[in-house]
């Protein structure tokens, strides 16, 4: 009997469960890359709060019944009663979508997204569930090793390069080929030095999330809009797209998450107020014009979270202080000096760390739950008077 890893044995230890054999496996060999979404061991265990004590909520039949529904077409997800336990996070894919691997009970070994969207297990075509193994192999977007050579080929004589040559040599593309499996519900091609997709991605009719980030678009991929009206949630950045155009994002009647951070758009298209949008994420955009977006904004009624982190902001946009529904707000590295003394009134997360912030608005303290403040000149003494009124309210 092969003994286990000691990276393994301390993991084990702390959850109190055994790790399934395929993902014990694969980090007894060294773990993921560290280039890709995939976690490290470590990184998993301190993710978030992992509750053993609780049962994985979902059962096998639920399960299949939601991939019968969505093979179907209809936008299902299974959604828990209360906190999931029996789950250990092994990848962030962002949108707020966290791949999970269950600990326990008979779902045991199965990977899992999870989220604000709903939990859905990964599957093949025929519905068996996808392991760790499966899963990494045909999902997780980690870098793959490159294929050994099989032959050499034979060297040949060549000029010497000059620099009159050097300035010709056309740059090597660092595109990578994608499959397109036209039964998936998720599209998932970060990191691919992509231009455009594929047309193929038009014929995806059960898909309904797609993660573009980190790429090379300039425009919003015209595949897309033939299943525009099926996403729910959509990552368009980082890219260097510097428009989007009011038709196009009119099409995308459904979706709930846009994600546009680290983008070259200056304006944000009206169409936005049309669309059921709860979750919109605008981080690293310092070039917005920030007071034709605050109006955007203003105007979308269903909007709960917002995220606008690093994009040079001297002020809390007028706009956004009254949304009707916004639980969560995201503000961390911008070059505010103030907070407005009234915010959303269901406010429950106000995110402001890395700011120039000296004081916090006693009027702040009955109306937000958490204040993450950590970074700012004022951190420490006002969490240190604020504990005397509410402990917990301000998260340093």
């Amino acid at each position: 009997m092969k003994r286990k890893s000691p990276v393994v044995v301390a993991a084990e230890a702390k959850l109190g469960v055994s790790l399934p054999a395929e993902y014990a496996a694969f980090m007894a060999k060294g773990g993921p890359s560290g280039e890709g979404t995939v976690m490290t061991l470590e990184g998993a265990l301190a993710s978030e709060t992992l509750r053993m004590d609780l049962g994985f909520p979902f059962t096998k039949a639920q399960a299949k019944r939601a991939l019968v529904a969505r093979a179907r077409g209809e936008d299902v997800f299974l959604e828990p009663a209360d906190s999931v336990g029996g789950v250990l996070p092994i990848a962030d894919g962002g949108c707020s979508e966290v791949t999970y691997l269950v600990l326990t009970g008979p779902l045991r070994g199965t990977v899992w997204s999870g989220g604000e969207l709903g939990w859905l297990p990964y599957a093949n075509d025929d519905g068996t569930f996808l392991g760790f193994d499966a899963w990494y192999r045909k999902i997780a977007d980690e870098p793959k090793a490159p294929k050994k050579k099989t032959a050499t080929k034979k060297k040949t004589a060549t000029k010497p390069k000059t620099t009159e040559n050097k300035k010709a040599t056309k740059p090597k593309t660092t595109e990578k080929t994608i499959t397109v499996d036209r039964a998936a519900s998720q599209l998932n091609v970060r990191r691919h030095g992509l231009t455009m997709l594929p047309d193929e991605v038009a014929e995806m009719t059960k898909l309904t999330m797609v993660y573009l980030g980190d790429n090379a678009l300039t425009s919003l991929p015209r595949p897309l809009l033939s299943v525009a009206h099926q996403l729910v949630a959509l990552e368009l950045g980082p890219n260097p797209i510097d428009r989007l155009d009011e038709d196009d994002v009119g099409c995308f009647s459904r979706l709930t998450h846009l994600d546009v951070k680290g983008t070259k758009i200056v304006r944000l298209p009206e169409a936005l107020v049309r669309l059921p949008l709860w979750k919109l994420e605008l981080d690293q955009n310092p070039q917005l014009d920030f007071e034709q977006a605050a109006d955007v904004l203003a105007r979308i009624p269903t909007l709960r979270w917002l995220s606008m982190s690093g994009c040079a902001l001297s002020a809390v946009p007028s706009g956004i202080v009254a949304l009707p529904q916004l639980e969560r707000l995201y503000l961390a590295d911008n070059a505010l000096t103030a907070l407005p003394a009234k915010l959303a009134s269901k406010l429950e997360l106000l995110g402001v760390m890395d700011n120039q912030i000296e004081t916090i608005p006693d009027s702040l303290e009955p109306c937000v739950q958490n204040l993450y403040f950590r970074g700012n000149p004022g951190a420490r003494r006002e969490k240190k008077r604020f504990d005397a009124i509410r402990r917990n309210f301000v998260a340093l």
